[in-house]
């Protein structure tokens, strides 16, 4: 994607992900109708973590969009290590771990006990390996999303 947003020192290049979320052509680019967006990374790869980097990134963005007259509220983003992910190709590990996370109690991202509320869960499959966007898809095939709306899109 080319650069695409300004703030007062930067030029900020984006990604999938965020373009996704904040291009300006983007369904969200805003975040207005998301109620919560989960960033999902790992937290053991061959290079230091990009955490601290990709948030830097997010805020200069949103910076420059709200300079701009975008009202985006930051808040509704969640940073959600996945932790023990060795071999971001095997399938059995990803399925494991993001079944995990689905079901924790700590945060629990997808509240399926409120049997009355029909929830919308939208997936970039944009960033991540092959097999991950495949976990995705046999995550929903298998029902683990209950009775939501599941859409998957690529940025």
């Amino acid at each position: 994607m080319p650069e695409w947003v300004r703030d007062d020192h930067h030029i900020i290049f984006t990604g999938p992900t965020l373009a996704a979320l904040f291009h300006e052509q983007s369904k969200h680019c805003n975040l207005e109708k998301l109620d919560r967006v989960y960033l999902l990374h790992q937290t053991k790869l061959d290079r230091p973590d990009s955490q601290p980097y990709l948030k830097e990134v997010i805020e200069r963005i949103i910076t420059a969009r709200n300079q701009a007259g975008a009202k985006i509220d930051g808040e509704k983003i969640q940073w959600v290590p996945i932790e023990g992910i060795e071999d971001p190709t095997n399938h059995e590990q990803i399925m494991k771990l993001l079944e995990k996370w689905i079901d924790s109690d700590d945060d629990n991202p997808f509240d399926f006990t409120k049997a009355h509320i029909k929830q919308h869960i939208e997936i970039n499959l944009s960033p991540g390996t092959s097999s991950m966007h495949a976990c995705w898809m046999m995550l929903h095939w298998s029902g683990k999303f209950k009775d939501s709306t599941v859409m998957f899109f690529q940025r």
